[in-house]
């Protein structure tokens, strides 16, 4: 296969199949659009060019132009979502599957609301870290939500009962907006 004939079925292509050819051959291929992409693709050495075109030929071909006999033509990939049901088959002969949802909107967004407020429980790292701080410094590095500030919290109840100045301290300002309104409530 010739270069104008690479270029032919590349631009035929759908980028995202376009991005899995180029993967661990160009890099940053995910910055590229359609067109840059395939210039790059075109550009590549002869034996990387070789196993895209292998790739390429083991895919059905694709044609924009009708075809009589419908078994030969490649439809492209098709997106599945648990929302919309699947296409019907290629072999099968029935009518097209209606496109509307199985799962109307509003059943879709019920349950979903402000959940009951129930009582905290603290996770036995919290606890662990809290126990650790009346005796010693503690340093606690976990995910963003996971409860840091719940430690922090319990360490100031601790200094203050102990007549202690305490200083809070948030890398955004937002976070620090948040806690300065809830501690002068």
């Amino acid at each position: 296969m010739n270069d104008e004939d690479l270029k032919r079925e590349l631009e035929l292509l759908a980028v995202k199949y376009l991005h899995q050819l180029a993967k661990g051959r160009i890099h940053r291929h995910f910055r590229l659009g359609k067109v840059r992409l395939i210039e790059c693709i075109l550009t590549l050495p002869k034996e990387q060019r070789a196993a895209i075109v292998t790739n390429l030929q083991h895919r059905a071909p694709i044609t924009k132009e009708p075809v009589a006999d419908s078994s030969q033509t490649r439809r492209p990939q098709e997106r599945h979502s648990p929302f919309y049901p699947k296409t019907a088959s290629r072999k099968s002969k029935s009518s097209p599957v209606s496109s509307s949802p199985l799962i109307e909107l509003e059943q879709m967004l019920e349950g979903i609301g402000v959940p009951e407020p129930k009582p905290f429980v603290p996770d036995d790292w919290q606890q662990q870290a809290v126990e650790a701080i009346s005796h010693a410094d503690v340093i606690v590095s976990a995910p963003t939500g996971s409860g840091k500030t719940y430690i922090a919290l319990e360490a100031m109840k601790q200094a203050m009962a102990a007549n202690q100045t305490v200083i809070y301290t948030s890398p955004l300002k937002a976070l620090s907006n948040t806690k300065y309104m809830e501690f002068s409530q």
